[in-house]
């Protein structure tokens, strides 16, 4: 993990034991029998708070269950345990919901943070961030006060937007700056988040630590990762790229599909994969069809876990063109899979990927960059084992634990 201000401490089993409230815009789902459930891939995430807090208090809008999504696996139930204690807010689903309650959302915010010893809050959340009161109260009751920033989506650019956009846009900076300032501990994926969002008048500590969710068991030995590449370099006749996450502009999703217009009208032998859903899933199911299975294919989704970990392993590289300042997780996924990544040279993605070590940065937002890539890589597949290779050596350091363990570390050390 990358920290500053010396705050890099010996990683060993940490306990926090002051009443922690975590404020967080994902929704927990509410069962008919009273159980708590959370989306599958948080789940995960909120079992190593759970693993480091004596006292957890987890605070975010409550919605009803749907039996779809159970039976999808695409949410997990929470345990119950003493020490451990769920607070929902009124439903954040629509926006007049969410201002119709926003009263009886204040005053449960202000009572919590009233009752914690450390509040862990964030910047972002749709149609507004309940970390703006939060943080708001946890200074005005000089609780110690924890800032994570994972995202800044308010920070999209683009000639369409309107002035409203713009407007609101600069709100969620002004408001970001400011709890940035204002808190004991800033923690972000990136160092570009600490530098852009602190003041020089800034009264505490901040940390980096990556947006990685990868388990110790899933990062792939050594051994394994030479015999894979061995393999690929012998039965792979065309070069098999992966995009995996989000189908959303943002994530360069109109760039792929330019790529692999490219690739079709110059006969290149690479074929690009598809999974994951969002606005352009149809979109790539179309071009999929134009230009053929053999260059664009879309994939079935997949929960995150082995089968998505097999699947990066079956390719060569991934491609992550993104638009975005954020730090993409599928950047470690591919590396635990000793997999190269073809990435923007966007501030999320420098951050993590060294360009002629574990991967390729190209001009953020170039199509001719990423062909170039892809046409070198074509007939250099030396190239992407080289780099390969180097990218696991990288993922051991990376994982969810890792960056859990630290982080209760550095809390420890800034508000304990």
């Amino acid at each position: 993990m990358d920290a500053h201000d010396g705050l890099v401490p010996d990683v060993s089993v940490c306990r926090i034991s002051q009443r922690y409230l975590l404020v967080i815009p994902i929704p927990v789902f509410v069962a008919a029998d009273g159980g708590f459930w959370v989306d599958a891939g948080w789940w995960k995430d909120l079992l190593l708070h759970l693993h480091h807090c004596e006292e957890l208090v987890l605070m975010s809008p409550g919605e009803a269950l749907r039996e779809a999504d159970v039976k999808a696996k695409r949410v997990r139930i929470l345990p119950v345990r003493s020490g451990f204690e769920v607070v929902l807010l009124p439903s954040q689903a629509t926006r007049m919901r969410a201002f119709i309650t926003f009263p009886r959302t204040l005053a449960l915010i202000c009572r919590e943070v009233r009752k914690a010893g450390i509040v862990h809050s964030s910047v972002i959340g749709w149609p507004y961030p309940i970390g703006w009161p939060a943080n708001l109260f946890a200074m005005f009751f000089r609780r110690k006060l924890l800032v994570n920033i994972e995202s800044a989506p308010w920070r999209a650019t683009g000639s369409g937007r309107s002035l409203l956009d713009r407007l609101v846009s600069r709100l969620y900076e002004t408001m970001a700056r400011f709890s940035a300032t204002k808190a004991d501990l800033l923690t972000a994926t990136q160092p570009e988040y600490i530098s852009g969002l602190r003041g020089s008048r800034s009264r505490g500590a901040h940390a980096v630590f990556a947006a990685t969710w990868i388990d110790g068991d899933m990062v792939v030995s050594r051994q394994a990762a030479e015999a894979r590449w061995a393999a690929h370099v012998q039965d792979m006749p065309r070069l098999k790229l992966l995009f995996a996450g989000r189908l959303l502009a943002t994530k360069g999703s109109e760039l792929v599909i330019q790529l692999a217009r490219r690739m079709a009208a110059d006969g290149v032998f690479a074929c690009i994969s598809v999974i994951g859903e969002g606005d352009f899933k149809t979109r790539f199911q179309e071009e999929s069809t134009k230009l053929g299975p053999e260059v664009l294919q879309v994939l079935e989704p997949l929960s995150y876990g082995p089968d998505f970990f097999r699947l990066i392993s079956e390719h060569a590289a991934v491609l992550v063109p993104s638009l975005s300042d954020e730090q993409p997780r599928v950047v470690f996924d591919a590396f635990s899979q000793a997999v190269p990544v073809i990435g923007s040279s966007t501030p999320g993605i420098v951050s993590c990927v060294d360009h002629g070590l574990n991967g390729w940065l190209v001009e953020t937002g170039s199509v001719a960059a990423l062909f170039d890539v892809v046409t070198n890589l074509v007939s250099q597949r030396g190239e992407l084992r080289t780099r390969g290779l180097a990218a696991l050596e990288k993922a051991a350091a990376y994982t969810h634990q890792n960056m859990h363990e630290t982080r209760c570390q550095v809390t420890k050390k800034v508000l304990g």
